[in-house]
């Protein structure tokens, strides 16, 4: 009997297979990824300016016995990565309100929530200006119905932005 001497078990070959093209698939997205967050052109540099901004946050459904646990210079952080956005200048408390259905026909009506405050907490807040876009906190657009976390000096809460106002 003849042997027949095989090349392919001195021979390797590699042919790519799908884990190949998921790791590069991967890799290509980190660079793209670092490159748009790390923005080495300095495309939005120029184009931002900083602005002081007096934000009104509304705090629903507030126990009036909270109440002083957000004072006026209170410093504020904001909840996403807790960077220290600015101090609180104002705090209006205002009578809280919920729709609820009445007993005789099913309509809405409005009823007072007892022992329940809504707090309109001002804070003054700097933020990026974008022409064209809006104001940025950090990497979050600051919009008008918004709601956004806020880590108080007691308090860690929730609350919809209903103002924004540019300080001249």
């Amino acid at each position: 009997m003849k042997k027949i001497k095989s090349n392919q078990a001195t021979k390797k070959s590699h042919r790519f297979n799908i884990i190949d093209v998921v790791v590069f698939l991967v890799i290509l997205s980190l660079f793209i990824a670092l490159f748009i967050f790390i923005d080495p052109l300095g495309r939005n540099n120029e184009q931002t300016e900083k602005k002081k901004v007096l934000c009104v946050v509304e705090l629903k459904e507030f126990y009036q016995k909270q109440i002083n646990a957000i004072q006026v210079d209170d410093q504020v952080l904001f909840n996403l990565d807790g960077v220290d956005i600015g101090k609180v200048v104002e705090i209006e408390p205002k009578l809280s309100y919920t729709w609820d259905k009445s007993d005789e026909k099913g309509q809405m009506v409005l009823l007072q929530n007892k022992g329940k405050v809504t707090l309109y907490v001002t804070i003054e807040v700097e933020c990026s200006y974008q022409d064209g876009v809006g104001y940025f906190l950090h990497s979050q657009q600051l919009l008008v119905g918004e709601t956004l976390g806020f880590k108080f000096p007691m308090l860690e809460m929730n609350g919809e932005v209903v103002s924004i106002q540019v300080e001249e």
